[in-house]
């Protein structure tokens, strides 16, 4: 398996060993794969959306801390409720979007 890292941060090198071995790129467009750039693309909208469910979840977390507090004093809790609802559905909707992405990353990376 190829480390992903080390070719997003040196995507020449993958192109490189392959030529050195005189091994034509299973990633060319036509060859029912991808080119190292869009590989590159996939990985980095993978990450982005990994980051968006952090801060997702972390403002998920911070609600449910707060939460209690506010009912506790006897605040209006009907904006969290909603902000929690909203939460969710971006959530999922990431989640989905990510396991796909995911999915043809590692096929990317086999």
């Amino acid at each position: 398996m190829i480390d992903s890292k080390k070719l997003r941060e040196n995507p020449s090198l993958l192109t490189e060993l392959l030529q050195r071995r005189n091994i034509e790129n299973p990633w060319k467009p036509g060859s029912n794969g991808m080119d190292v750039a869009q590989f590159i693309k996939l990985q980095e909208e993978h990450l982005s959306i990994l980051r968006e469910i952090e801060n997702l979840r972390t403002r998920r977390n911070q609600i449910a801390e707060e939460f209690p507090k506010i009912k506790k004093s006897g605040g209006d809790t009907g904006a969290l409720s909603k902000e929690v609802d909203a939460l969710k559905e971006k959530l999922s909707a990431n989640e989905k979007s990510f396991s796909e992405l995911e999915a043809q990353v590692n096929d990317a990376l086999l």
